[in-house]
């Protein structure tokens, strides 16, 4: 088994929220949704039509429930004012926040995504941990409703330990309090491996089989044939 580990300064060990398998943090309207559109049929068809909501998708299920949650460490207000945006921190002396200016991604696709003229970034209290050879995809909590997204990027957390989260600010909400323990960065962590990739013709007769067998598990055959667990602890 591979081991993350999780490092803090003594005197923000008991105040700021420790990180979580994500799969404790899963959005509230997931847990709410059914799995069927019918409620009064349980199957994956209803009247030849699909019966199946997001919720079925073991994709989607996975990619919640995956690797581990940083959490904001302390309530946190953001306003937008004629000069920016500004920051507030709640309850703490600790500064948990920095800023770029908004010409470091001048030209880029993300100038046209945030509300604000400077990007925040997120001063991370923690320091990660990984053996040689792993390294972590960091990213915004999937399927999380957020007024902000981080960007994201993979460290090589086996050789640098200090990761920080420059986020764009997407609400145009003049005022916007962000309460401690709020999911802020997903984490990802995978071993490095190299790659070679190939381009091939798929027999059509293998191709025809495939969408055979896929047909007669409708909305469940990869949840029964394909998928494989993962573990996170």
């Amino acid at each position: 088994m591979s081991i993350i580990k999780f490092k803090i300064r003594e005197d923000l060990y008991n105040s700021a929220p420790h990180p979580v398998t994500s799969k404790k943090n899963i959005p509230a309207w997931y847990k709410d949704m059914g799995q069927y559109i019918n409620k009064t049929n349980k199957c994956p068809l209803d009247n030849g039509k699909h019966n199946l909501t997001m919720k079925s998708c073991i994709p989607i299920r996975d990619v919640l429930v995956s690797g581990y949650t940083l959490l904001l460490p302390a309530d946190l207000l953001i306003e937008i004012t004629d000069e920016g945006l500004q920051v507030q921190w709640k309850d703490t002396t600790e500064n948990f926040v920095g800023s770029h200016s908004i010409k470091q991604i001048k030209g880029s696709p993300l100038e046209k995504m945030t509300s604000s003229n400077s990007i925040l970034k997120i001063n991370n209290p923690w320091r990660i941990y990984t053996k040689a050879g792993y390294s972590c995809h960091f990213t915004t909590p999937a399927y999380h409703d957020l007024p902000f997204e981080i960007l994201p990027g993979i460290v090589d957390t086996d050789g640098i330990h200090e990761v920080n989260f420059p986020i764009i600010w997407k609400s145009d909400n003049k005022q916007v309090l962000m309460k401690k323990g709020l999911p802020m960065v997903q984490i990802y962590p995978f071993k490095r491996e190299s790659w070679k990739s190939e381009v091939i013709v798929e027999p059509e007769i293998a191709e025809i089989k495939k969408q055979k067998n896929f047909n007669s598990y409708i909305g469940h055959w990869y949840r029964d044939f394909v998928h494989k667990k993962k573990s996170y602890k």
